[in-house]
Formats: C-alpha cells, sequence, structure tokens
C-alpha cells in the first residue's frame, strides 16, 4: 500500500519533546496520520455492504467483502499500532497489548489473565481524550490511561470492524514464532546458558520464593547484586566453540529439508549474525557438544539445560503442526505451562542477574496466548512473520545497498530501485517469450535426463546397495533403454531421477577407458576429482555392476559406450508432487585432501510376501558392490 516516511524531527528533537506531556505524543499522532492516508481506501473498501465484485478464475464473478484480519509484526510495532506503552525495565500497570496482566506478574506462568475488550479500552480512551482537550481533570485523564497502560490517542485500526471481533486490534496482534519463540525464549535459554554465571545466594533465594508465591518474593524485595561482569563465569566458550565447529562442518552437508539449520561460519556464544530460524539448529548442536561445559560440580544443571534445550525443540514441534482439535490445543496449554515454569526456574536467576526486568516481558507471557491466536487464525504458519523479514530483504535491505545513502532520499532512491528490477525482470520476460537466454546445453540436459527403475524388494533379503550411485547409461543405438524384465508402469515401481552427471566414463571401440572432467580427458578408470587413487573402487564397481547388467538382460543386444556417473538422485513422494533427494558421494562439498563420503539414510519398507508382512527399518545408502 505505500511506505510511512521517517519522522522529520532528528534524536535530539524527539528526545525534547518526550521530556514534557504535552508533546512526548507527537511522533505516535504523526504515525498514525500516516496509516491514516496509507489505509483510508482499504477503509472505504470495508464500508461496502454490496461488497466488491472480482472474476477470479475457475470460480467465476465473486463477491468480496474486505476485512481486517490481523496485523504481524514484532512488539514494539504492535504496541505503537495499538497506542499501549512499550515495555522496557518500567513496571507499568499492563504489560501486554491483547490483556490486562501486571508486569509485576508477567513471570508468573499461573497467572490468569483476561483478555482485551476493544470497546471497554476506547471507552476510557475517549473519555480521557476529552477531558485533556477540555483541560478539566487533566491528572485523572492521565492516570486513567496509565491504568491501562494507553496513550491518550485513538489508534486508526479502530475504525475496522475487524470481522465483528470484540477484542478488536488489541486481539488481532498475534504473537508469532519468529519474534517470540526464535528469536525470544530460544535465544534467552541459549543466553542463559553460554553466559552462566555463579548466582548469588540471596538472588537465588529471591528467585525460589517468588516462583512459590511467598511475601519475600515480591519486586519491593529484590536484592541488590554485583554488577554481571563481576560474577564467576561457568561456561567454557572456547572449547564449546571448538566442538561446534566440528560438528557444523559435518552439518553443513545434509540434504534432510526437515532438518534444522545448522550453517554456524561465525562462532555462535556471542549469538550474533543469526537468523531466527538457525536457533533451533543451535539448540540441537548445543545439546551434542555442551557436555562437561559449565565445569565439575555442575552436572545438574548442565543436564538441567540439556534438557531445557530438548523440551524447546519438542515445543516447536508441537507450535508448527499442521492442524489442531480441540483436545490439542487444551494439550499444548498444559504442555506450554509446565515449559514456562522449567524454564523460569532455569533461566530466571541468569536472567536476573543480567537484567532489572528478569523474564517480566511480553516474549515469556506471550507464549501462553497461543492457543487463542491457533483457535482464531488456524495453525502458526498462518501468522509467521518469517515471510514478511523475507520480503524486507528484497524491498529494502538489499536495495539500500544500490542508493547514495543519504537519509533525504533514501525512499526516493529505493522506490527507483525497486521500479528498476520490475522493468528488468518485465524485459527479460518478454525476451524469453521470443527464444533469448535459452541454455541449448541446459535444455539437451533435460531431454536426456535419465530414469532408472527399481523394483521393490519382496523376498525380505538385504536391501540392494547399488541405488545410491545411481549411474545413468548410454544405449549405442540411441534409442531410449527399456526398463528391466518383470516391470510395468504400475504403481508398484518407484522412478528415480538421475542427478546431473559429474563426470563420464566413455568406452572406445578399442576397449579402453577415459574420463571426461570438467573439460579435461584422464586415461584409465579413475575417480577424477580427487587425488591419488581415492574414489577409484566407486568408478571400477560401477562398471562392473553395468557389465553384470548388460550380461543379464536380454533387452540388450549390443553394448554401452560410457556411463554417467551422478550421485545423487530425487525420488517421487508417493500422493503429492515431491520428492525426495538421496545422495551417496565419495568426497561431497569437500576439498581434495579432505575426501569426505556423504551417504544418505532412508526408511525403507520390506514386504515379506509369502506371510503377508511388512515392517520399515532405516537403511544406509550404499555405493554399488565390486
Amino acid at each position: 500500500l505505500g511506505k510511512i516516511p521517517h519522522y522529520p524531527k532528528s534524536s535530539k528533537e524527539r528526545e525534547g519533546d518526550r521530556r514534557k506531556k504535552s508533546t512526548q505524543m507527537r511522533y505516535l499522532e504523526y504515525y498514525h496520520r500516516c496509516l491514516k492516508s496509507l489505509l483510508q481506501e482499504v477503509f472505504e473498501l470495508e464500508k461496502l455492504k454490496e461488497g466488491v465484485l472480482i472474476e477470479i478464475p475457475g470460480e467465476g464473478v465473486l463477491c468480496v467483502h474486505f476485512h481486517f484480519c490481523m496485523l504481524i509484526g514484532d512488539s514494539k510495532g504492535h504496541a505503537d499500532m495499538c497506542c499501549h506503552f512499550n515495555v522496557h525495565s518500567a513496571v507499568i500497570d499492563r504489560m501486554a497489548r491483547d490483556c490486562d496482566i501486571p508486569q509485576e506478574h508477567g513471570d508468573d506462568p499461573d497467572y490468569t489473565c483476561t483478555m482485551s475488550l476493544q470497546e471497554e479500552i476506547m471507552n476510557v480512551v475517549n473519555e480521557s481524550i476529552e477531558k485533556i482537550e477540555s483541560r478539566n481533570q487533566v491528572g485523572e485523564a492521565r492516570r486513567n490511561c496509565k491504568e491501562i497502560s494507553q496513550h491518550p490517542i485513538v489508534p486508526i485500526y479502530t475504525r475496522s470492524r475487524w470481522g465483528g471481533c470484540q477484542h478488536g486490534v488489541f486481539g488481532s496482534c498475534p504473537y508469532e514464532l519468529l519474534h517470540l519463540f526464535y528469536l525470544g525464549l530460544l535465544k534467552y535459554g541459549l543466553r542463559a546458558l553460554y553466559g552462566a554465571v555463579v548466582v548469588p545466594p540471596q538472588m537465588e533465594r529471591w528467585c525460589r520464593d517468588r516462583e512459590h508465591n511467598r511475601p519475600s518474593g515480591k519486586l519491593s524485595a529484590r536484592p541488590t547484586i554485583a554488577a554481571l561482569k563481576d560474577l564467576v563465569r561457568l561456561f567454557d566458550q572456547c572449547v564449546f566453540e571448538q566442538r561446534v565447529r566440528v560438528v557444523t562442518d559435518s552439518s553443513r552437508r545434509q540434504s534432510d529439508r526437515d532438518m534444522w539449520r545448522a550453517p554456524f561460519k561465525n562462532g555462535v556464544s556471542d549469538l550474533t549474525r543469526l537468523t531466527g530460524q538457525e536457533y533451533p539448529g543451535l539448540c540441537l548442536v548445543t545439546i551434542a557438544a555442551m557436555k562437561g561445559m559449565l565445569g565439575a560440580g555442575h552436572e545438574l544443571l548442565e543436564r538441567q539445560f540439556a534438557l531445557l534445550l530438548f523440551l524447546s525443540l519438542s515445543l516447536q514441534e508441537c507450535l508448527t503442526a499442521e492442524e489442531y482439535t480441540e483436545e490439542d490445543l487444551d494439550e499444548l496449554e498444559q504442555k506450554i505451562k509446565v515449559y514456562l515454569r522449567f524454564f523460569r526456574h532455569l533461566v530466571g536467576p541468569q536472567r536476573e542477574c543480567a537484567s532489572k526486568a528478569g523474564l517480566r516481558i511480553l516474549k515469556y507471557h506471550g507464549l501462553l496466548h497461543f492457543p487463542f491466536y491457533i483457535r482464531k487464525y488456524g495453525k502458526t504458519a498462518n501468522f509467521f512473520g518469517g515471510r514478511c523479514e523475507s520480503l524486507l530483504k528484497k524491498l529494502v535491505k538489499s536495495q539500500t545497498k544500490n542508493t547514495c545513502r543519504r537519509q533525504d532520499r533514501l525512499d526516493l532512491d529505493m522506490m527507483n530501485r525497486n521500479h528498476e528490477d520490475a522493468v528488468c525482470q518485465a524485459a527479460r520476460r518478454h525476451l524469453e517469450k521470443k527464444g533469448h537466454f535459452v541454455d541449448p546445453d541446459a535444455k539437451e540436459d533435460t531431454e536426456a535426463s535419465s530414469f532408472v527403475a527399481f523394483e521393490e524388494n519382496t523376498d525380505g533379503d538385504e536391501a540392494p546397495a547399488d541405488e545410491g550411485d545411481a549411474a545413468s547409461y548410454t544405449h549405442t543405438d540411441g534409442e531410449e533403454a527399456p526398463a528391466a524384465e518383470g516391470e510395468s508402469a504400475s504403481e508398484d515401481t518407484r522412478t528415480y531421477k538421475v542427478h546431473k552427471p559429474c563426470f563420464v566414463a566413455s568406452l572406445s571401440d578399442a576397449g579402453m577407458w577415459t574420463i571426461s572432467y570438467k573439460g579435461k580427458t584422464d586415461d584409465g578408470i579413475c575417480y577424477p576429482a580427487v587425488g591419488g587413487n581415492y574414489g577409484n573402487d566407486w568408478v571400477v564397481a560401477a562398471v562392473q555392476y553395468m557389465d553384470e547388467t548388460f550380461n543379464s538382460c536380454e533387452h540388450f543386444d549390443g553394448k554401452y559406450d560410457s556411463i554417467s556417473f551422478s550421485f545423487g538422485c530425487d525420488v517421487p513422494t508417493i500422493g503429492d508432487n515431491e520428492h525426495d533427494c538421496f545422495r551417496c558421494h565419495p568426497s561431497f562439498h569437500s576439498f581434495p585432501n579432505q575426501r569426505r563420503p556423504w551417504h544418505d539414510w532412508a526408511m525403507v519398507k520390506w514386504q515379506n510376501e509369502p506371510i503377508g508382512e511388512s515392517y520399515s527399518s532405516a537403511a544406509k545408502v550404499l555405493k554399488p558392490r565390486k
């Protein structure tokens, strides 16, 4: 719809405005005036009772009614949109924009909060604005707004009906996984582990009293302790970084797309230069590498942190499910409370040593509201903020590099760069339709892509170990190689699409072998990607396998003249258009002197026809036998 321009005042001017009650709201007023200009047409569409007629392909002409559904963003952005107080280190009456929990009880997972109603909040705000404008009982009006932690400004989003939701804009700003869980609780848990200190006894006692709701655990009784830098550190970050480097060196070669990402090149203990979706992978790597990092005498604390990281990964799986029943949501509420109690018990004292706010923050309490928003919007992927952040990389962050980087013309430069990208993409599509930018080699590879079909193993014997290399072959007469005997085009036949060849072994009429690799040719049977004799047994085994295949199959009358070596194949997934990628490589993503093989694992379903039983077990994709 548009972009909100930068606030025209400098930081010093804004600092001066915040010191006065009469001017401290000017930035928020400017922000909502900009929103009003951007959203005016949407508000007008929402008022149309007859809706808008839109032709949808395959559905015909439909009457569409436009309504605001949700606002996705971070906590500060949501607070500004709702004109709610931003939560920093101060103790405010209402910590959350969507419920009535005071910040004093923000770290209590068992506190029962009530979701905010837009009508009740706006009645207080409108009454306070009238008193302030009429200069009648101004102090009382400001106190009334402070009791609900609202600025005396009407949010522009209250003009929307929000689909008839009684919570309005205050209950339509859902907490989402990226900012609350990945960049919130997971990051706080890892920071408490990597920066673990010996908690002073008085702080430890106060935290335990607060857990059990004792009078001595009130905020007014919070003890004063030494600065964090003066406390004794427990975690050995140097040794831990060495272990993580070894683990991540192998995790870069992962081929399972469902596995959490773990490409940590710049170290992890500082928790910098990490994306939000990398934190689950970091939790997994930390569990594998943290043994003994807290030193002797702290084995129990170490096991507790390992359990917390495991529970975090388990809860992440529960929060990313595709669908939920009412029983699932009731169970999720209990799991979240159990997780937050343990998180508070373990991480709470560490956080109190590092920050006066402790866990009295939105990112802790907001996790309890996930079942509410799942009931309202469905699965968490429907209100995930990662897509919005990715869009900003394209629209703002990447374009900023190609500007003059002057504040007064940054908006204009970014709009020009986006317009130029759109023009270039449209021109390329137009030229592609006329036959330009077509790679003839890529077209030939697509047409000559090889398919190798394997029959299902039904005798219950050992799995064939020659599927990993998936060597394709070229028939001498140029025709397509027929299927093996006994195969058919039924649903029982699995089709494997071989990846692009890495190198080709050619056989001359005189029986001499040559290897073609990156424009170079070597004589003899060898593996060209790695020096020495490493990998030669792969090539020899493939040649022997092809000899046995052609000699035993009556469909082949001639002799093959070359073998294209591909170390990966795509296996279609039954029931959809997706596929699984399996790799088997003698030196996958390695330097020549490293020589690191890679063998994928797969779940194989075995079937014994005589007794009609079947079972599944894990199998490793291996190179061909000699």
